[in-house]
Order: structure tokens, then sequence, then C-alpha cells
């Protein structure tokens, strides 16, 4: 049983697409995989619980325990670090890796509190950026020591990919940083549905109404 703890810099980084995404892949490879979100602020509570968890074939993991755990004013508590720890415990007897999503509302040494009573590895999901500073990461390797694993860049621009491999990836190695990878940006994700487009416009389908939840991936405007 493996348990990953993927971190981030900052909100929309991108954690839960890939943990979902990766969670996913691994289960279309035969490897059993659940991705979970156990703890969140107030603000993270817009998303449906299906966007916090994804646990295939495990019923309602949540059974007797309070889930998703909410963060209040006094932080990361021992009891929700205890009711945490169960969540995960209860994925990994059916799953043989779980991926847990840190919030960004935690302090750094909230989050690595968490990972280390959850047994987990750390990855760190990262926005990449042309010039960026390198010097969070190399303050994650020296928090987490022997238990971070590396970083994932996320959102690389189309034209930055001679930096990546020349400059960026070169200065980890130097820092002894491992990368896992780096995943281009794609524009169709950040796309709006053919449903929402027909909602905003208070439209009605003069053909028969298809897949509504279809990302747009472009518009022809054409009038007479």
């Amino acid at each position: 049983m493996t348990v990953l703890y993927i971190a981030s810099d900052e909100r929309g980084a991108g954690k839960t697409a890939f943990c979902a995404s990766l969670a996913s892949l691994l289960n279309q490879r035969g490897i059993t995989a659940a991705a979970i979100k156990p703890i969140v602020d107030e603000s993270e509570l817009v998303d449906a619980p299906e966007q916090l968890m994804f646990a295939p074939g495990t019923g309602d993991v949540s059974s007797g325990s309070p889930w998703p755990l909410v963060l209040n004013s006094r932080g990361l508590t021992k009891q929700l670090v205890k009711t945490a720890t169960s969540l995960v415990q209860q994925l990994a007897e059916n799953h043989q890796v779980v991926l847990v999503e840190g919030s960004n509302s935690l302090e750094s040494g909230d989050g690595k509190k968490l990972a280390e009573a959850i047994g987990a590895k750390v990855l760190a999901v990262v926005t990449h950026r042309q010039g960026m500073d390198l010097s969070g990461l190399s303050e994650w390797k020296t928090s987490h020591m022997d238990s971070f694993l590396g970083v994932i860049f996320n959102s690389r621009r189309q034209y930055l990919g001679t930096e990546v491999n020349q400059v960026l990836l070169p200065a980890l190695a130097m820092e002894q940083i491992r990368s896992f990878g780096v995943i281009p940006e794609s524009r169709t994700l950040l796309a709006v549905t053919v449903g929402q487009i027909a909602k905003h416009l208070e439209a009605r389908f003069l053909t028969e109404e298809n897949d509504l939840n279809a990302l747009v991936e472009y518009f022809m405007v054409g009038g007479w």
C-alpha cells in the first residue's frame, strides 16, 4: 500500500485534477487507487463531494466518520489529524495507492504533520512559470527530508519547452530535486460546456440536445 500526499504552493495549481487523473489512470492499468481531500476550509466546500474524493468501488468511505473535515480558527487539531488518518486507512484497506490532496489552507508545518500521520510520501504539484524561483521547492525538501519525492510542473505554456529543458530541469538537478514530469497547459480544460452557454444565453435548442457537458473548443459566430 502506497500513500502519496499531494501538496502545492498555491490554490489552483491543479492538485485535484492531478489526483483524480492519476487515480483513474492507475485503475485502468489494474492498480487499485483512490484520491481524497480529507480536510478543507469553508471556501473549498463549494466543491461537490464527488470532487473531493475519487474512490471507485468503495461505497460510502465516510460511513461513521464526518467528511469532509472542515478547518476552523483552531487550525489542524489532533482530532482532525486522527479522523483524517482513519479515513485514509479505510481507503487503504481496499486500494493499493491512496492519493491525499492537501489543502492550501493548512500551514506548511501542519501539512507536514498530516503527511507524517498518514505515513505518506510527499509530491508537489507546482504551476510552471518562466524564470520561476526554486527556493520554495528547496524548503519543501528540507522540511520533509526523506519523505519528499519531488515535483510535477503543471500548465507549461506552449512555447516554454526549451526553457524547461535547458534552464529549469538542470537547476532542479543542481538542487537534487527530482522532477516527475511537466504537464503542458491545455486551454480546452478551461473551456465552458455547451450546457453552460445555453443557460447563460437563455437559449433553446432547435435540434436534439446532445452532450450538454461537452467542452466548447471553438466558436463560430455568424449572422444574416
